[in-house]
């Protein structure tokens, strides 16, 4: 699965691959985001499942597969951490320490002029889901509609309100 995001303005996003359940999954080369790390971590929990692999040699089975030069220079160190608090380091490390806030601001752009609404509209959902555990951030399910249109282009917001006069 190659996860692809315009929100982290990135020039080549890490992909995240696993050929099964009974291969340990990969983060390849490039701007590792959010997206990237929770799917890193579902296809590994699977997989320590999959192969019965112990909980003391669970970081150790990933450790070679992230590509990362943060990974590399603490090793030692890291492989003798629980894969929770790995993927807790990993995050830390990685990631930007405002990407909750720069994601959010996502929420809040309005529709610009030259953009299509489903690619607005599904930059916004992208970015949501992403915010999913950060509930000071996150857009409800049957709240997205009503943000959606206090957010689309006024011309569009008028039509709509037209045809749902019913």
């Amino acid at each position: 699965m190659s996860v692809t995001s315009t929100m982290f303005n990135s020039v080549y996003t890490a992909e995240v691959s696993q050929a099964s359940t009974s291969h340990a999954p990969i983060i390849g080369r490039g701007s590792i985001g959010p997206q990237q790390l929770d799917y890193f971590e579902y296809c590994a929990k699977h997989y320590f499942s999959y192969k019965g692999i112990m909980v003391d040699k669970q970081v150790e089975k990933v450790l070679y597969n992230v590509d990362s030069s943060d990974v590399q220079e603490n090793e030692e160190e890291l492989k003798g951490l629980t894969f929770p608090v790995f993927m807790s380091c990993l995050r830390g490390e990685v990631l930007a320490t405002d990407w909750e806030w720069a994601t959010a601001q996502c929420l809040t752009k309005k529709q610009g002029e030259e953009e299509r609404f489903a690619e607005w509209a599904s930059n916004l959902r992208e970015a949501n889901n992403t915010l999913i555990n950060n509930k000071r951030f996150y857009i409800l399910t049957d709240r997205i509609c009503d943000h959606l249109l206090l957010h689309c282009l006024n011309d569009l917001r008028m039509e709509y309100s037209i045809s749902n006069k019913d």
